[in-house]
């Protein structure tokens, strides 16, 4: 949850060694409120182009934006960002592939936004054709304590069309063509 309640407590003479008039006020209590923040996308689905990629190709990710919707400040200076590319809609950055990475510098506040602008990515040389998705988590190194932490992703869909391109041999976007002997 993004609000946390704990109660201090301060407590004199615990074990009765001094005499008091009044025994019974030797303790004090408040409590105490912790608020976390909560980063979330919240630019929609990003957009990626060229579509479809190729193996080995290079796309655009469409800029993004990052909004703490916590009631928290994220109070650190550096949030990482990955990009990666997944074999399904849910982003994993622990088992996709990462295709990048940035860092944002400033804390965010609550309420308060960052906008990142789009890099460019490449697939992977020796990505299959087929359906995948290309996605954004930030605090991928979880520096942020947040009262959500699986909701900081976003992914668009992608397909990957084209040869798969051997190792070392530079394929990006490839036309077919005719050669005639």
């Amino acid at each position: 949850t993004s609000l946390v309640v704990f109660f201090f407590c301060c407590v004199d003479d615990t074990d009765y060694q001094h005499t008091d008039t009044y025994e019974t006020n030797n303790y004090v209590s408040t409590s105490l409120t912790v608020v976390k923040p909560d980063l979330v996308i919240s630019s929609g689905t990003p957009t990626v182009t060229p579509a479809p990629a190729a193996p080995g190709g290079q796309v655009q990710l469409s800029s993004w934006t990052v909004k703490n919707q916590g009631p928290g400040s994220t109070s650190v200076t550096t949030l990482f960002v990955g990009y990666y590319l997944s074999t399904n809609a849910i982003i994993t950055p622990k088992s996709d592939i990462t295709l990048g990475g940035n860092k944002l510098m400033n804390p965010l506040g609550p309420g308060e936004s960052a906008t990142s602008p789009g890099p460019m990515l490449t697939i992977p040389a020796q990505t299959e054709p087929g359906s995948y998705s290309i996605g954004i988590c930030v605090d991928i190194i979880d520096t942020v304590d947040e009262s959500n932490e699986a909701n900081n992703c976003a992914s668009v869909p992608i397909q990957v069309e084209g040869p798969v391109c051997e190792q070392g041999l530079k394929c990006g976007n490839l036309t077919p063509a005719i050669s005639l002997l």
